[in-house]
């Protein structure tokens, strides 16, 4: 049903544009078949009238398909498709997995406009884009995951506290030159002793309204999923196990998973 009247509207849309086109429906002045004409006139006016209606129609149906199939056709979808995977490369600079309270976490980022989309394996072009990465540290020791203020810092770039109703958020901004985008700052390790996780991540709800060029796959028919993952030389299996894991959050012991654990950049230290 939604197909017809899809299909219906297209068709109102060609004949409206047909009426561009008089000379489509000019008779030339041919006298109708019930006219009284004398039996010879009539006859050959019939038969100009009756080729001419089929000339018409033909090349009526002709265009309107044309148009049709222009309007249908304007573009194709790109080589990404609806749901697309951006993978940024970001760094977590510890010094060891154990840090003292005030000790400085480097946190940098520095990657070229064309990004790897993973889902096409294929890189794409994003140029005054937003990826609307937020930085995320929590502290994991008991069963409750607790969110502690932390100073932060940036050199390149600039990274913002947002309080949430049940979490702090730090928003990061790259700083954008001809070729690439940039990050560095740091976050001081909190004062509270305690098993702690850093992980980045890029809400969909904010690429669902963004109306970056990037987010369209064709005209105006937005993408359906845009989802950043995090690629961090920190993140290693000997972490996830021997350090993350320690945690005795019922929810992280029995969900979290390593590779949930990569797509986030997520690395796990203690402070003493």
């Amino acid at each position: 049903m939604q197909a017809l009247k899809l299909w219906n509207l297209q068709l109102l849309k060609a004949i409206k544009r047909l009426e561009s086109f008089p000379f489509l429906f000019d008779r030339k002045e041919a006298t109708l078949p019930h006219q009284r004409l004398s039996s010879q006139e009539g006859n050959s006016t019939i038969s100009f009238w009756l080729m001419d209606f089929k000339e018409k129609a033909g090349l009526n149906l002709a265009v309107i398909f044309s148009l049709l199939l222009i309007s249908s056709c304007q573009c194709a979808p790109d080589v990404y498709g609806d749901n697309i995977l951006l993978e940024i490369p970001i760094s977590v600079e510890l010094q060891s997995d154990t840090l003292n309270s005030g000790d400085t976490i480097w946190i940098s980022a520095s990657f070229d406009k064309e990004i790897m989309e993973m889902n096409s394996g294929r890189n794409i072009f994003l140029e005054d884009f937003q990826f609307f990465t937020e930085l995320g540290i929590s502290e994991i020791s008991d069963t409750v995951q607790k969110f502690p203020s932390v100073s932060t810092f940036s050199i390149m770039g600039s990274i913002e506290e947002l309080p949430l109703i049940t979490a702090i958020s730090y928003p990061i901004m790259y700083e954008e030159t001809e070729n690439s985008y940039e990050f560095r700052g740091g976050v001081i390790a909190p004062e509270e002793p305690g098993l702690y996780g850093i992980a980045f991540s890029s809400s969909n709800l904010l690429f669902e309204e963004y109306d970056h060029p990037a987010m369209f796959q064709c005209g105006n028919d937005h993408r359906s999923v845009v989802n950043v993952s995090y690629k961090n030389e920190s993140t290693t299996r000997a972490n996830y196990e021997n350090v993350y894991f320690n945690t005795r959050i019922p929810f992280f012991l029995e969900l979290s998973t390593f590779e949930g654990f990569q797509l986030g950049g997520s690395v796990a230290f203690y402070v003493r």
